[in-house]
């Protein structure tokens, strides 16, 4: 089990004076920018189906390398619901890039056991190729090198951030998991290339997704499949990270209450967090305690980075040099 350590100062409109230390998550308000991004409709053909996604470019950005985040939705949404939750807000005035792709039938392919297959097909889609070309593509489109890449996702796209975090390490430095966890039995064919840094936010008691593992509640009459435990999917990354575990603590002013955990003093220079909140809902949630958008960006933006060794993978993945 992950047991945490750390983490938030919980008003967002704090301002950050010094660089969050490696035990620490800090929120990050929201800095402000004099001109709005491009928002630019995104389109390719993956295995003969036509995959679309929202691309938004901050128009402010010096020339140069950029980093890009990309945000899946849960099933039976869109790229465009995502969009809503405020991620840009915090990234665009940054100088960060945000994707938000539409899953194929509105499902990611997330890999988990047990789950129906609903395209109309009935053939699962071929969701790690069609984001690698995203990126691929969203970096031709910007004429900008893509220097890192994070990925974030609600419910089955937090699902497939999971998978994302065991097949695209090479790519991909840092992923956050809203209202979801891992496929059940993930761990025994999980092999990351590399350190993958891991965000976990679930609710103790979400009725679709179980904290504690199982299976998935049903959609429209569909199987969804089973999944792995928080603490179980926490623990793994934990472990492949090469972090020391340290205790839980909580979130202050938060309501309803918030757990926060974190693994530290990682070997690889990542690191994992989980936040469990004391609630029923399977939602992203965002109160005044605690806005799961700004832990998210915090978190992200803080995690996109990797050590020299690790960029020129990244770098290399993507058909660019170091």
């Amino acid at each position: 089990m992950l047991g945490l350590a750390v983490l938030v100062a919980p008003a967002v409109a704090q301002s950050v004076t010094s660089p969050p230390g490696p035990d620490s998550v800090w929120l990050l308000p929201p800095p402000t920018s004099s001109s709005g991004p491009l928002v630019i409709p995104m389109a390719l053909t993956v295995d003969g189906i036509p995959r679309r996604w929202t691309l938004v470019v901050p128009s402010s950005a010096p020339g140069g390398p950029i980093d890009l985040v990309v945000a899946l939705h849960g099933v039976g949404h869109t790229g465009d619901e995502m969009r809503a939750l405020g991620l840009e807000d915090f990234a665009v005035p940054a100088g960060v890039a945000v994707a938000y792709p539409d899953g194929a039938y509105g499902i990611w392919n997330d890999g988990r056991p047990g789950a129906e297959v609903l395209t109309p097909t009935g053939q699962p889609t071929d969701d790690i190729e069609f984001l690698r070309d995203l990126i691929a593509v969203s970096a031709s489109q910007m004429q900008r090198r893509i220097a890192a890449v994070g990925v974030v996702g609600f419910s089955n796209g937090a699902m497939m951030a999971a998978r994302v975090a065991c097949e695209m390490s090479d790519v991909v430095s840092v992923v956050a998991i809203v209202a979801g966890s891992a496929g059940e039995g993930f761990q025994g064919q999980c092999r990351p290339d590399e350190a993958v840094s891991v965000a976990v936010i679930a609710a103790r008691d979400d009725p679709v997704v179980p904290y504690r593992g199982g299976s998935v509640a049903s959609f429209e009459g569909h199987a969804r499949g089973r999944v792995s435990g928080v603490d179980a999917t926490t623990s793994f990354w934990a472990a492949v990270d090469g972090c020391v575990v340290t205790r839980d603590t909580g979130v202050a002013a938060s309501s309803p209450v918030v757990l926060g955990a974190a693994a530290d003093t990682c070997a690889s220079s990542r690191h994992v967090v989980r936040y469990a909140i004391d609630d029923t809902a399977h939602a992203w949630k965002r109160t005044a305690g605690f806005d799961t958008t700004a832990v998210v960006w915090s978190f992200v933006r803080q995690e996109l980075p990797r050590l020299p060794s690790l960029l020129r993978v990244a770098r290399g993945a993507l058909g660019t040099t170091p």
